[in-house]
């Protein structure tokens, strides 16, 4: 399915999202679809936005290009890769290590792209960006296991609600005090986190409330499933984990739980990214190593079975990407893989 292209060192980090490659070599090179783009300066971060847009840069200095004209201009605010669209973007702006509390903070805008404006909507603040909803006109944030949501056109204040009651008793550390996983995505008007005592739930939010949850349980994941390191996949309302050697759907609306694929004992699925038709997986393979993810895979979602592997990864303890024509390996070492799709009669 796949062939080895080549092999490139020193790189820093790689993203595709299915249509193109973003790499980072030697923190000053950046890469987009395997063509130098930028060179110069030092940077830790890079990751495609929506509406064709990329970002790169570091804690002091932000950097947003777009994909189709290759246009690339400095910026004086830093933003998630989520937040980003045709309308504005919510940024921060003096963002900051707080000697006197120990603290990280920044000041929160929302510049409207339309408009030329922007509109601050909290300073001095602690609170992360989560996501916004309805039609981009309203937003949520989190500090902690605290969620919070407020009008991007006023910025007046809608609701709050805290997660901290979601802490679970460990046999060997008692009580753990509740904390967040993964926010995991929006399903219809449901915001979906995963927290860590392995509990799924859902905040309304336009209300705020605490829509459903699922508590875990052994009676209601496969028996010797083991909760480390799960990492959930949202689709509609359906949410997939494909991880140790299961491939799982829950149904939000029902809470139905499905095991649709069960692998061989010797194979533990660790790292993975999704494609509508693909799961691109790093696993552990026993009989190679048990240490350290070694094994880069293919699972095709349709036929559900795992349908091309390459053995010869030493280390890569983060997920294989796809940008459709080409898949992209970044091991332990800072080499990255990468293997060209063959073409199919």
């Amino acid at each position: 399915m796949y062939k080895f292209s080549k092999k490139i060192e020193n790189v820093y980090t790689c993203f595709a999202n299915g249509h193109n490659s973003l790499i980072v070599v030697d923190k000053r090179i950046i890469l987009l679809d395997d063509e130098i783009i930028f060179e110069g300066g030092e940077y830790t971060s890079a990751d495609f936005c929506s509406n064709n847009f990329f970002r790169f840069g570091d804690i002091k200095n932000h950097f947003l290009g777009n994909i189709l004209n290759k246009v690339i201009e400095k910026i004086d605010y830093s933003f998630g890769s989520n937040v980003i669209s045709s309308k504005g973007v919510i940024a921060t702006k003096n963002y900051r290590y707080d000697e006197s509390d120990g603290k990280v903070k920044g000041d929160y805008y929302y510049l409207n792209y339309i408009t030329k404006t922007e509109k601050l909507l909290l300073k001095d603040s602690e609170w992360h960006f989560v996501l916004t909803f309805d039609g981009e006109k309203k937003v949520i944030l989190r500090k902690l296991n605290i969620f919070k949501s407020l009008s991007l056109e006023t910025g007046a204040y809608f609701w709050e609600v805290s997660l901290n009651a979601y802490g679970y008793q460990d046999s060997h550390l008692g009580y753990v005090e509740a904390n967040i996983r993964q926010i995991i995505g929006v399903s219809g008007d449901v915001l979906v986190v995963f927290m860590f005592s392995g509990a799924l739930v859902g905040i309304d939010v336009q209300t705020g409330a605490i829509a459903w949850d699922i508590p875990f349980s052994k009676n209601y994941y496969p028996s010797d499933y083991q909760g480390n390191g799960w990492y959930w996949h949202l689709e509609g309302s359906y949410l997939y984990l494909f991880q140790h050697r299961y491939f799982l759907r829950i149904d939000l609306q029902t809470q139905k739980l499905e095991v649709l694929w069960q692998g061989a004992a010797e194979i533990d699925i660790e790292d993975c990214s999704y494609s509508e038709d693909f799961i691109y997986f790093m696993a552990i393979n026993s009989d190679v190593s048990i240490i350290q993810p070694c094994v880069l895979g293919v699972f095709d979602r349709k036929k559900l079975e795992i349908v091309w592997q390459y053995n010869k990864i030493i280390g890569s303890s983060r997920p294989p990407q796809s940008d459709g024509s080409k898949l992209y390996c970044l091991d332990n070492a800072g080499v990255l893989h990468i293997f060209e799709r063959e073409k199919t009669a």
